[in-house]
């Protein structure tokens, strides 16, 4: 998806610049409109409208205006991805699969302890909790919630880092965890540092 709007941006912008351009800049520096650039290509006896100056300023505006829509539609999809939540039990994922592809990687190394994959995860949970804020529901609320701090060391994740008990308590504590899109590549980066 991110591969497609980024094409769909690149579109729509050089669309706009070109429309732009073609209304601002005549071929051979004629000083006035549009239809140069027809008889360019060609094209003859056009209308009346398209020939003058109003429709060349017209397109012109609509370019430029073109131009800057298409620049705050691509502004607004990068602020809205920064904002995301992605689960996570899915960053956590992430994480472990970019820190094993670096190769010796300390954190990689201390995950060989655990047995299955969701302890594996839970492990890489917690590490990067010391670098990106986390997100979470308390029960029983629905609402997501900054973790704070100091709750992050009263207790372990469990669930591949979905969840988050206090030592010695079965109940979950809080839940739905989750992390800013954004933060991903930091908390990589971060924990990448650590080699063996």
């Amino acid at each position: 998806m991110g591969m497609l709007l980024k094409y769909v941006f690149r579109v729509l912008f050089w669309a706009g610049a070109i429309m732009a351009f073609t209304a601002g800049v005549p071929p051979q520096e004629a000083s006035s409109n549009i239809a140069a650039w027809f008889n360019i290509v060609g094209v003859r006896d056009l209308p009346t409208w398209l020939v003058s100056e109003t429709t060349n300023t017209i397109v012109f505006i609509a370019g430029i205006i073109f131009i800057l829509a298409t620049l705050s539609w691509w502004l607004y999809v990068r602020i809205r991805r920064n904002k995301e939540l992605v689960p996570l039990s899915l960053a956590a994922r992430r994480v472990f699969e970019e820190l094993k592809a670096m190769g010796n990687s300390a954190h990689i190394q201390n995950t060989h302890q655990f047995y299955t994959p969701e302890e594996k995860l839970n492990y890489i949970a917690s590490a990067m909790s010391q670098y990106i804020q986390y997100y979470a529901q308390y029960p029983p609320s629905t609402r997501m919630e900054p973790v704070k701090e100091h709750h992050l060391y009263a207790g372990d994740f469990h669930d591949s880092g979905d969840t988050f008990k206090l030592h010695g308590n079965p109940a979950v504590f809080f839940q739905n965890c989750a992390v800013r899109e954004s933060e991903i590549q930091k908390a990589i980066n971060e924990l990448g540092v650590f080699k063996i």
